[in-house]
Formats: structure tokens, sequence, C-alpha cells
């Protein structure tokens, strides 16, 4: 998400209760991320940050180069279904690279590292197995 600063830490609140949330313009009905106090599209500062059910699409993602001891990472773009199709860069999980499939389904999971809640993404009706030690 970037730097914790007063844009961003009701966003950043609504994870650590798992709550997904984007701003939203109440005078024009832009949804937006990242967050600024202003409307990018009519400039309004009407900006409220709205809960959205977390479910969307696969439009890019992105395999990180990494030593082959280490775990594949997914980084995916998900147009978000019910925040007008604003673009969420998170981590996949729950998938294969070889399984990525552009428009796939997919639905919003929880990463808790270090006492601190991020949101993440599988696909649609994959569950994640809770990993040793508790983080997912």
């Amino acid at each position: 998400m970037g730097e914790l600063n007063h844009d961003t830490l009701p966003l950043w609140e609504g994870w650590q209760r798992r709550e997904l949330r984007f701003a939203h313009c109440g005078a024009c009905g832009t949804w937006f991320h990242l967050p600024r106090r202003i409307c990018p599209q009519c400039w309004s500062e009407e900006i409220s940050f709205d809960e959205v059910r977390g479910t969307g699409r696969v439009i890019s993602w992105s395999l990180p180069r990494q030593s082959p001891d280490q775990p594949v990472v997914i980084t995916a773009l998900v147009a978000m279904d019910d925040a007008g199709d604003v673009p969420f860069l998170a981590r996949m999980v729950a998938c294969e690279p070889a399984e990525m499939r552009f428009e796939m389904p997919v639905v919003v999971d929880w990463r808790d590292d270090g006492g601190v809640t991020y949101p993440q993404f599988r696909p649609s009706g994959a569950t994640v197995a809770a990993p040793a030690g508790g983080a997912s």
C-alpha cells in the first residue's frame, strides 16, 4: 500500500479488521486506489472508504525472480467487482503459476504476518491451508 499516512490509515485499519476498503467519491461515484483527499475524476473532497465484498478478476500478474530454494510468489493485479473495477495489486495464494489465467475469478483472503494483517487473493473456490506457525 505504500507509506502509512492520514490518507491510507482508514484502509490499513480496515485490513486489521479483515475489511477490504477502497476510496469512493460521494459526488461522482468514482472508486480509486491509492487513496487521496480529493477525487481524481471530479476533484470533490467527498471521499469515503467503503468496504467491498473482495471479489474480482485477474487482469495481470507477475512472477518476481528469486532463488530456486525460495517459494514462488505470484503478484496479481485484480480488478475489483464491486469497486468500479479499480485495480488492486496483491499477492496470489493457493494457485500455481501455470494455473494463472486472465479474467480468473478471485476472492480476498487474509495474511497475518508478525501481528499485521494484509489482503491477498486466491482463486474463487480454492482454500488456503494454514502453514505451520499460524501465519497465512
